[in-house]
């Protein structure tokens, strides 16, 4: 079972360090939070369960600044986080993300989207000897997206993206992989009420190492054909 405390005044100061970004127009918010949380069972091991209280401190931020036809932003979040007994877990994380909208005169505009995060990962996995030390799970992604003719009859968008996954947790390595992905679509609307889409979709994965049993690691490919229809009769259903 697992408990959870967040201190008040913790939250306070996030959300008004957000009103204050807001009533001032400023672009930007900072925030402070403090969370305890018990677990009765904290390697989620079926026999010799462990008990601990974990202390959790974040500190987050972000910026949104719109330029021209542009806007760019950040989000922060970093977190100390410390077991009562079980020490060696104790570690830093944090949760990154950042982005740029643009477009320009010509119909033309896209996305351009980063992430990142560190944090403490599951200490117990169906099938993978529980992990008793620390087992840092980082991800990294990137994705662009492009788009022609966002407000005419017919338009067009396309896009790609990857995704890294690792452990520092050597029994974690079979999970560790890196994805591709990318996507071609076509959208028709036929009146402002009314919008009809297909497209392509494709998805690569390969793994850093074989899982137990195995000599090879794994790898996968997926294609998807998909389509949509997006109407809007009113205000107030879709």
């Amino acid at each position: 079972m697992k408990y959870r405390l967040s201190l008040i005044a913790g939250a306070c100061v996030s959300f008004a360090g957000a009103a204050l970004a807001q009533s001032s127009d400023r672009p930007w918010y900072i925030g402070l939070g403090q969370d305890f949380t018990h677990q009765s069972n904290v390697l989620s091991s079926a026999t010799g369960e462990i008990s601990d209280t974990i202390s959790t401190t974040t500190v987050r931020g972000g910026v949104n600044v719109p330029f021209g036809r542009q806007r760019a932003y950040a989000n922060v979040s970093l977190n100390h986080q410390r077991y009562q007994d079980l020490s060696a877990r104790n570690n830093n994380g944090y949760s990154v993300g950042a982005g740029l909208d643009w477009s320009t005169v010509e119909r033309l505009s896209g996305s351009l989207t980063l992430n990142a995060n560190r944090q403490q990962a599951d200490f117990f996995v169906g099938g993978i000897t529980p992990v008793t030390l620390s087992n840092i799970e980082r991800s990294d992604e990137i994705a662009a997206r492009f788009r022609l003719g966002v407000v005419t009859m017919v338009g067009f968008e396309a896009g790609f993206g990857q995704r890294n996954l690792s452990f520092t947790a050597p029994e974690f390595a079979a999970r560790e992989y890196k994805q591709n992905d990318a996507s071609l679509g076509i959208t028709y609307r036929p009146s402002g009420i009314l919008s009809l889409g297909t497209g392509l979709s494709a998805q690569r994965t390969r793994f850093a190492a074989p899982a137990p049993g195995q000599t090879v690691a794994d790898r996968s490919q997926r294609q998807d054909l998909y389509i949509t229809a997006n109407w809007v009769p009113t205000g107030a259903s879709t």
